[in-house]
């Protein structure tokens, strides 16, 4: 049937979307980790270009995180995926706490990331911290949602891009290693 067919040729391009949404997302968490870390660990630098670039991937983990979880009914999110039906793609994938995750995300992004809220322009932070969302929960769902857009894309005989085989800490690894080689130039 043609609406079968539309159907379709929306969720291949979905998974197709959220595939590219996912990879950025993958590549701004290690980034971004590893970077954090490297403060943490007493790293300075007085390099605006570096400092910036540590805000900007702050911004574009959220942004793109937001986009792919989104849970409007009018997106073609990974819920979109999901409503559509995912078969054996999201076996051993806990839904109900990703659900969780995305609502606290959109609380985060209704009250202050994409909106600044009367109320909590006094107070922005609130919102995050309400949430409660950290590294150990942004990787989690992270890895989730990077495991099922992979068994989609392989049902679809679509190939692995260069990084996608990695896991979230290999990721990591790398850039630290490349994060060194760039600050002790």
């Amino acid at each position: 049937m043609k609406i079968d067919q539309q159907r379709e040729a929306r969720f291949r391009r979905t998974v197709r979307r959220l595939t590219i949404e996912t990879r950025n997302v993958r590549s701004d968490f290690a980034a971004r980790h590893v970077w954090y870390a490297w403060l943490a660990d007493g790293g300075s630098t007085s390099n605006l270009f570096l400092r910036g670039a540590g805000f900007a991937l702050q911004s574009d983990l959220m942004i793109r995180l937001i986009r792919v979880l989104d849970v409007g009914r009018t997106t073609s999110s990974f819920w979109y995926l999901h409503q559509c039906g995912l078969s054996t793609a999201g076996d051993g994938i806990d839904f109900e706490k990703l659900r969780e995750f995305s609502m606290k995300l959109k609380s985060v992004r209704d009250k202050t990331f994409v909106h600044i809220d009367k109320k909590g322009v006094f107070d922005p932070g609130k919102y995050y911290e309400e949430a409660g969302i950290n590294d150990l929960h942004l990787a989690n769902v992270i890895d989730q949602v990077w495991t099922v857009l992979c068994r989609l894309n392989f049902s679809y005989g679509e190939p692995p891009g260069n990084l996608d085989n990695q896991t979230l800490p290999s990721l990591c690894q790398d850039f630290g290693r490349d994060l060194l080689r760039l600050v002790n130039r």
